[in-house]
């Protein structure tokens, strides 16, 4: 018999990618070989997005795309629209946010004939979708790169105004420490040098055992201890849950990366109460100000919406000036986006796209102007960068502080010097808009 082949396509956040890998291995262990999603495959399998109405676009697009390129492949949708919609017209399995394990045996049944379905006619129960317990889909050892993602928690309590993903998700779960630091152990064996922990609120890690922010210094506490491992990166964390004596317990882990990326969303109070956010602006400014207190050359990077309903243009002026004012290593913009079902889709003043993506532009420019600030600032320093790829003459990875670094070879005894997923002292030679340029 030929051997099968699978195609993988994964929108949306870091715990999606790893949910994506870790079905994708299942497949892998079985035989399949993976191909490029845009090749003639026997299964797809798309893990879709719903945090905004253009990723819920692009989740169909990329599920009607998999249809077109193979009208007798079997074609899985999974993920968060799917358990918003509830179905797909394209797919022939539909799985939600908690039943992602079941993907391989699924395909294998529908392949063998005995789950046959006429595509798009069955439905999940959005209710049963949502566990009470952390779905273990782990673990991952290998990915396609030089760091690796290791998922510790699923699901949200905190209903902000703006965001569908709790009813998506459900409740927050946490990963059970065991699972993790066993994960941990088999990425350093496989030659991991760096892992990020992510979820889908990171900083809720621990709570629904009864357990606090410091659940999360814990675990990087028991992780820092596994041999080989040289850096732990903290994915997305909520300002709330940043204590003063949290900040400080993670300053003396040597392995955490000096990099912190916090989800402000606004810099305005009055927006941020509509959001229903658990801060303000001067909360914000203490952990930051904590946070530069305890660890050297570190880099802050924020998630920010522009349009959020009702959004003056003083409350635009107050996140442009709140931004600059914290100096921000780099923003992530994003468009307000109506999610129906959320308590922001019903308010009023729904900002017009015109108006909506002025604000971006000038919130994107002001990000550029500091990014290229802060990379100019490091000109001239020895850092160490973790190689991802090699390419022609030239490696290009990370500094631990999250700034992109490149490194041209200037003969072939230094590329033959560079192993990707190794780290490397690098001079920090000049820099652009985007990059360090660094010389090994």
């Amino acid at each position: 018999m030929a051997e099968r082949t699978a195609g993988f396509h994964t929108l949306g956040c870091k715990v999606n990618r790893y949910e994506t890998d870790a079905v994708m291995q299942r497949f892998v262990n079985a035989g399949y070989k993976v191909l490029g999603f845009d090749e003639v495959c026997d299964v797809y399998v798309i893990n879709t997005c719903t945090v905004t109405g253009e990723a819920a676009r692009k989740s169909g697009q990329f599920i009607r795309r998999a249809r077109k390129l193979n009208p007798h492949a079997v074609v899985i949708a999974m993920g968060c629209q799917i358990q918003i919609s509830g179905s797909s017209a394209q797919a022939d399995i539909v799985l939600g946010t908690g039943d992602k394990t079941k993907a391989f045996e699924m395909a294998e049944e529908f392949i063998s004939g005995r789950n046959k379905k006429i595509a798009g006619t069955d439905r999940i129960d959005r209710e049963a979708e949502c566990p009470e317990e952390y779905d273990e889909i782990g673990p991952v050892t290998s990915f396609d790169g030089s760091r690796a993602f290791v998922k510790i928690e699923d699901g949200c309590n905190r209903f902000c105004s703006y965001c569908i993903i709790p009813y998506a998700r459900g409740r927050v779960r946490s990963r059970s420490s065991d699972q993790v630091l066993e994960e941990v152990r088999m990425l350093a064996m496989n030659g991991f040098k760096e892992v990020v922990l992510t979820g889908i609120d990171l900083s809720a890690f621990g709570s629904d055992k009864g357990k606090g922010i410091h659940s999360l210094a814990e675990i990087a506490e028991e992780i820092a201890l596994i041999d080989g491992i040289k850096r732990i990166r903290l994915g997305s964390l909520e300002p709330y849950s940043m204590t003063e004596d949290f900040i400080r317990r993670l300053s003396v882990n040597e392995k955490i990366c000096p990099h912190f990326h916090l989800s402000l969303q606004s810099g305005s109070d009055s927006v941020l109460k509509r959001m229903n956010r658990e801060y303000d602006t001067c909360c914000f400014a203490e952990v930051v100000s904590s946070i530069t207190s305890c660890f050297r050359d570190v880099n802050i990077t924020v998630d920010l919406i522009t349009g959020f309903p009702g959004e003056t243009d003083e409350e635009h002026q107050q996140t442009m000036d709140f931004s600059r004012k914290m100096d921000f290593m780099d923003m992530h913009i994003f468009k307000y986006s109506k999610r129906e079902g959320t308590k922001a889709a019903g308010m009023k003043e729904q900002k017009l796209p015109e108006i909506v993506n002025e604000r971006s532009r000038q919130l994107l420019e002001l990000a550029s102007e500091m990014k290229k600030a802060h990379l100019a600032r490091h000109v001239g320093t020895y850092p160490e960068i973790l190689a991802e790829t090699l390419d022609g003459d030239k490696t290009e990875g990370y500094t631990a502080n999250y700034m992109h670094a490149v490194a041209h070879f200037t003969d072939e005894n230094d590329r033959a010097k560079i192993k990707p997923g190794e780290i490397y002292p690098v001079h920090v030679i000049s820099s652009n808009n985007d990059s360090l340029l660094v010389k090994l």
